[in-house]
């Protein structure tokens, strides 16, 4: 719940707690670590990644992920975070097939777009359970060559996504 609500300090009262599961389900199958994700709590999110018994690649009822919450809202330091970490899957999907990179190219995060492409095994172009994909990603591949060396730069409506 704590999680839920974004509350650092109450996070770590419940956690210090005996008998508190720090990996337990709520009615959708969200972690704390899930909720502390979406709702870009940064702080809990950190505390609760360092605990015992976290799972940091942990699947809800919509086979969605830590990841694929943080890339969806642009949140660079937590995908960093997340990659770093054993057993963390860059490139899951969830139930609609789609991946964290569909999340983070249909809500315009470049630069977290920009992250997932440099980890090996990360498909460029994900379609999802539809058959589609984020426009301005497909057009981006179509248009740009991104192994090429050197720098280029793609603007699609208000953002810049660069290459190197």
């Amino acid at each position: 719940m704590a999680a839920k609500r974004g509350s650092e300090a109450t996070g770590k009262q419940l956690l210090g707690a005996a008998g508190v599961d720090s990996d337990s389900k709520d009615k959708f199958g969200r972690t704390p670590l899930s909720n502390a994700t979406e709702r870009e709590d940064t702080a809990l999110f950190k505390l609760l990644l360092a605990m015992e018994g976290v799972n940091p690649d942990s699947r809800d009822h919509n086979n969605r992920t830590p990841l694929s919450y943080a890339a969806q809202g642009g949140q660079d330091e937590v995908v960093r975070l997340l990659l770093a970490m054993e057993g963390v899957n860059p490139d899951s999907r969830d139930s609609k097939e789609r991946t964290p990179i569909w999340y983070a190219a249909k809500y315009n995060r470049g630069a977290v777009v920009m992250l997932l492409l440099s980890i090996e095994g990360v498909n460029p172009d994900p379609k999802d359970l539809y058959g589609g994909a984020p426009e301005w990603l497909s057009s981006y591949w179509q248009a740009h060559d991104i192994t090429t060396a050197g720098q280029q730069a793609f603007s699609y409506q208000k953002f810049t996504i660069v290459v190197t």
